[in-house]
């Protein structure tokens, strides 16, 4: 079977595949409510405006300019609202009013857009009940509105806290100083945390949160950690003790006969568990295949027989620093393989022939007797063994993403 991965990986024989930086097809995003969504589908002002002087034209589905692109996201039913000045004063526009609890801290996302010099002031949350700010809106970190790019879409966020008695709260900006000057806004996110995440229509629930790019497998994200990073919102990390994924259904809980397993690692020299496993294709213990980053004082790949009574350890490469492609091999003549960055570190005669005993579900981030610490945004499961020329391609295709990245806990 063909599958589009985006990074052209070696798919023949490719059943399971996950890419944190692919933010199309692969990671949508931290599980999370756009609240704003089930309140307004178009996600525009509808009709939240008014002038204190001057003049302009309101706009509630401006098609002048095109839509910003959101990874991910059909923004089909979404609508661009506006305000293009036509005699200087002073105008608000607004997006909808969004019902909210007291007391909660929320955070606001959202798609703007100016042609001009003149915006009056920086955009900021507005309440309902209480009518005044907030939180004001900031881009990359930044508050000050006047140096923000112009003429084209950029995504602005902030975070606030209602007062005891309020419950509604609404993007509020004002312009107005210069004829046809426009100011636009798109594609808003009200979620009830203190920080902001990706766009999504409605609710990313813990099965649409990390896909596999194969769409054969669901993995289920319900206790997997995240770190909050600008731009992207947030992305998925491991604490090293809690955190994990698990892959629910489809190929990779049947793998069991030749496989191949490869995953890009952070390594920062954590020696405080005796086993840090990156992917495997069961938990438990002497059953499936784990890949490991660390294993008492080495990389490791470690294999349970056909009946999960007994199992083969091989390590080899010692425990490297920084960003890591590590990669494992088993075959049904009992060969198993470890490589480091593209290049074999080791390999054995396992002893066990045919099928692998597989338990439990699989497993990202951890397996029965502890749970990785750091990040895993790649990894790969094949249903044949890959040659050591194909594994050294996958690391060439990929290594350009981690060579210039700090580590996490580096």
């Amino acid at each position: 079977m063909s599958v589009k991965t985006g990074l052209d990986y070696n798919e023949n024989g490719l059943i399971f595949a996950f890419d944190t930086n692919d933010n199309y097809t692969s990671y949508l995003g931290e599980p999370t409510v756009n609240i704003a969504y089930a309140t307004n589908s178009s996600l525009n002002s509808n009709g939240n405006w008014w002038v204190n002087s001057g003049s302009t034209n309101f706009n509630d589905n401006d098609t002048s300019i095109a839509k910003p692109i959101i990874p991910g996201v059909d923004t089909t039913g979404l609508k661009i609202f506006s305000s293009t000045v036509t005699a200087g004063g002073n105008q608000q526009l607004g997006s909808s009013i969004i019902p909210v609890q007291p007391s909660q801290t929320y955070s606001f996302s959202i798609w703007f857009y100016f042609t001009g010099t003149s915006l009056q002031a920086a955009p900021y949350i507005r309440t309902a009940v209480n009518n005044n700010g907030i939180a004001t809106f900031s881009y990359n970190g930044n508050t000050n509105y006047l140096g923000w790019p112009r003429n084209k879409w950029i995504k602005i966020t902030a975070t606030g806290t209602t007062q005891g008695n309020e419950n509604g709260i609404y993007l509020s900006s004002y312009t107005g100083d210069t004829v046809g000057e426009k100011l636009a806004y798109f594609g808003y996110q009200v979620e009830k945390r203190n920080y902001s995440t990706p766009l999504t229509l409605g609710d990313r629930t813990i099965t649409n949160s990390l896909l596999d790019v194969t769409g054969n497998n669901i993995i289920n994200t319900a206790n997997a950690g995240y770190l909050n990073s600008w731009p992207s919102g947030s992305y998925m990390f491991f604490d090293g003790t809690n955190n994990f994924a698990r892959v629910t259904s489809g190929p990779l809980t049947q793998l069991s006969q030749n496989q191949t397993l490869i995953s890009w690692f952070d390594w920062w020299g954590d020696t405080g568990a005796p086993h840090r496993t990156l992917i495997c294709t069961s938990p438990d213990y002497r059953a499936g295949l784990k890949l490991m980053s660390y294993y008492h004082g080495s990389i490791a790949a470690w294999v349970g027989n056909n009946n999960g009574t007994s199992e083969y350890l091989l390590g080899g490469g010692g425990t490297p620093t920084g960003w890591n492609m590590l990669a494992c091999t088993r075959s049904t003549d009992g060969i198993l393989k470890l490589y480091l960055n593209g290049t074999e570190v080791a390999s054995a005669n396992t002893g066990f022939y045919g099928g692998t005993y597989l338990g439990s579900q699989p497993m990202i981030g951890g397996e029965y007797h502890s749970k990785y610490l750091g990040e895993i945004p790649l990894a790969l499961a094949y249903n044949r063994v890959l040659s050591a020329t194909e594994i050294q391609s996958v690391y060439a295709r990929t290594r350009v993403r981690y060579e210039n990245r700090s580590c996490t806990l580096c």
